[in-house]
């Protein structure tokens, strides 16, 4: 008995322990070298966007915007190109940007770019030309810290004429809700409405369906004609019939039910 189980009892060798060993350094090896690959792809390219900008301070600030903050910027040109043909970053990033020290904004200075927020923080900047902002893609915040600078002309060709309100004004804060409130609240309606109509719709013609017999019989009893050709006889006569017995029954309980007598002695 003792020699059986010393048979099949298992064993390891050298050469079997050694090859899974050097199997297991292999895939280790090429896990972290694959993630090195993956990381270094995914690398923010912080010095390759300050060398292209170098008035600019690049950092990865949200997992959907680059921030930039840039100090005496002047070649706006050159500086929309290098951000929207993808030389520096994938094309179709979204920029927060920050401008300091710059005291004339062009038109088109942002033309093709896509910002999540723009703010000019300096009280270096004095003129904002007509028509600054063609171009800018889904701006979603403008802010100016400065009270000498009108640039509610510099919005007009961005809304039309949908903010007469902002004319001679000075813009501090202002949000997409405020640059364009009538396509802002045209897609707020249309992104609670619709869900609202195919909700609603739904209910009411399941409603209508379920009940369409006594609906016609309501309009037919209220005197709405139109209805009475569609009404089957038999479907006026039952519904008659159970309007009375529910009459009768009402009636009755309202007396305390039928009063028995006792049988008359002659």
């Amino acid at each position: 008995m003792n020699v059986f189980q010393m048979k099949n009892r298992p064993h390891f060798s050298i050469g079997t322990g050694g090859y899974h060993f050097t199997y297991l350094l292999s895939c280790l090896f090429l896990f972290f070298g694959c993630l090195h690959v993956g990381t270094s792809e995914e690398e923010f390219p912080k010095e390759k966007c300050e060398a292209a900008l170098p008035e600019c301070d690049c950092e990865k600030e949200y997992m959907d915007a680059v921030g930039l903050s840039c100090l005496n910027l002047r070649n706006f040109t050159h500086f929309s190109r290098t951000l929207s043909d993808g030389s520096v970053f994938e094309v179709n990033t979204t920029y927060d940007i920050i401008l300091i020290g710059v005291r004339v904004l062009p038109r088109g200075f942002l033309n093709g770019l896509i910002l999540k927020r723009l703010y000019i923080d300096d009280i270096q900047t004095e003129v904002v030309e007509e028509g600054a902002f063609d171009g800018i893609l889904q701006l979603q915040t403008f802010r100016v810290q400065l009270s000498s600078i009108q640039v509610a002309d510099a919005f007009e060709t961005r809304c039309g004429s949908e903010t007469p309100g902002l004319n001679g004004h000075v813009i501090w804060s202002l949000t997409e809700m405020q640059l364009c409130p009538d396509s802002s609240g045209t897609s707020l309606f249309l992104v609670i409405g619709f869900p609202c109509v195919f909700l609603v719709v739904p209910v009411a013609a399941f409603l209508m369906i379920l009940y369409w017999t006594n609906i016609k019989m309501w309009l037919f009893a209220h005197g709405m004609t139109c209805f009475s050709e569609h009404i089957p006889i038999q479907n006026i006569e039952v519904g008659i019939l159970e309007t009375n017995q529910q009459e009768n029954q009402q009636r009755l309980s309202g007396t305390g039910g039928i009063t028995s007598f006792p049988p008359y002695d002659v």
